[in-house]
């Protein structure tokens, strides 16, 4: 027996979630949750295994789907600094939380360390689970590399270094999204 997910948040960053999840094998249902009821639309009226939505399984607040009985882990892949509030209150719901990175974007370390600290205390509290994901390990293009790496198109690696670089400013802007969504 599997499990039922609720996606929270279904912006440009949950497309890669939601096929994600409803492929999953131990996932028996998912359901949708965004500000945006067009969002929520989409995915529901998405013709890719429907076997594992139901038409309610739709919530347009974080609020309401905290509340749903039966729903077992939400997948906060919200905005960034939206992140770490969100889990503590799905884990207070009594959900298991995986949250997309970051945890939290906060200029100062020390409040950072907080938040972190919040969540590590709400999970012991509660007894909820709370997983941290990268995803950038399910990017298509990533997908792709490891594909032809698997097939030996690279060759052999001698010497590699990489660099993580998250760009906030193009196509979807999160300096914008931010200052929008907080003024």
């Amino acid at each position: 027996m599997g499990i039922k997910v609720g996606l929270v948040g279904l912006g440009r960053f949950g497309v890669a979630f939601a096929d994600l999840f409803k492929s999953h094998p131990l996932v028996d249902a998912v359901a949708y949750c965004d500000m945006e009821s067009d969002r929520v639309k989409k995915y529901a009226e998405s013709d890719f295994l429907p076997e594992k939505f139901n038409p309610r399984d739709c919530y347009y607040s974080l609020d309401d789907i905290c509340r749903a009985d039966d729903i077992d882990a939400l997948v906060i892949i919200t905005q960034p600094w939206l992140h770490a509030p969100q889990c503590i209150q799905a884990m207070e719901s009594g959900k298991h939380v995986y949250s997309a990175v970051p945890v939290i974007s906060l200029p100062c370390g020390d409040e950072m360390l907080d938040w972190c600290d919040k969540i590590i205390n709400t999970s012991l509290k509660t007894g909820m689970r709370y997983m941290l994901g990268e995803t950038t390990y399910f990017r298509p293009q990533t997908q792709y590399c490891r594909r032809l790496a698997a097939t030996g198109k690279f060759g052999d690696f001698v010497y590699a270094e990489g660099e993580y670089m998250h760009d906030v400013d193009s196509e979807c802007s999160l300096r914008e999204v931010f200052q929008r969504r907080t003024a």
